[in-house]
């Protein structure tokens, strides 16, 4: 099964565009087709950005409860301990990477490609891919 780490912006994405590629992502997700790896800080991230006027005014609350409960559930939580250099121009990115290490997954999904530096894709061997790019990966290996 892939491993993967999905970005919030990424889970954002496949909520409010379910036909597009972030949205099969959660599909294959559900269908427990892809393992997810999250760390306490990305389920901050996520419920934080969930409250968003925006988005709020977009989703239903209760698909954005069950969406949270299934993450807390299907995914895996891993506990990281220390920190990473700054590996991403955007320091709140680096939960992302540091989750992607500690679970040695096959992928990071992100819509911000460009948040992450050389040394961010350096450590995790181009591991880093957009959501398009990772589908089409996915669905070869299906």
């Amino acid at each position: 099964m892939i491993r993967v780490v999905l970005d919030a912006n990424v889970i954002i994405s496949g909520l409010l565009s379910p036909d597009g590629p972030p949205g099969k992502i959660l599909d294959y997700f559900l269908e427990d087709q892809i393992k997810v790896f999250i760390t306490l800080e990305i389920l901050d991230e996520l419920k934080r950005v969930l409250k968003y006027p925006r988005i709020q005014k977009r989703l239903d609350q209760k698909d954005i409860e069950l969406l949270l409960n299934l993450i807390k559930t299907h995914a895996e939580c891993v506990v990281i301990i220390g920190n990473l250099a700054v590996i991403s121009r955007d320091p709140s990115d680096n939960k992302y990477a540091e989750c992607a290490l500690k679970a040695n997954v096959d992928y990071l999904v992100t819509g911000n490609m460009d948040h992450f530096t050389e040394a961010a894709t350096d450590l995790l061997k181009n591991r880093i891919i957009s959501p398009r790019e990772f589908l089409v990966k996915l669905e070869k290996e299906l």
